[in-house]
């Protein structure tokens, strides 16, 4: 799905973060970089998943003006991801409604 859940209870209501990875994004879904201070971040260069075919570098050339482009949202929300509906808020950033002018 690429996205990163994270929900905790400090003494009082469960709330959530979920960071989301965008399916445009190279090597999507990305590995996670988390650490239990409170670090997480997305990690696209991350050279261990099987699923990424063509692991190594990414090259850009200042001549040719390349571009890297990422996108990601990061969603705070009440209740654990169910009661946050993260999934529909992932659905609904990756599949926006086609508007249409006449």
């Amino acid at each position: 799905m690429g996205r990163l859940l994270r929900t905790g209870c400090a003494g009082g209501p469960v709330n959530g973060i979920a960071a989301m990875d965008h399916p445009s994004n190279l090597r999507h879904p990305t590995a996670w970089h988390v650490r239990d201070y409170g670090l997480f971040a997305a990690n696209p260069f991350y050279d261990k998943k099987p699923e990424w075919p063509e692991q190594g570098p990414v090259y850009l050339s200042r001549a040719k003006m390349d571009t890297l482009e990422f996108r990601y949202r990061v969603y705070v929300h009440r209740g654990d991801e169910k009661e946050g509906r993260v999934e529909q808020k992932w659905q609904d950033w990756v599949n926006p409604p086609r508007v249409t002018i006449e």
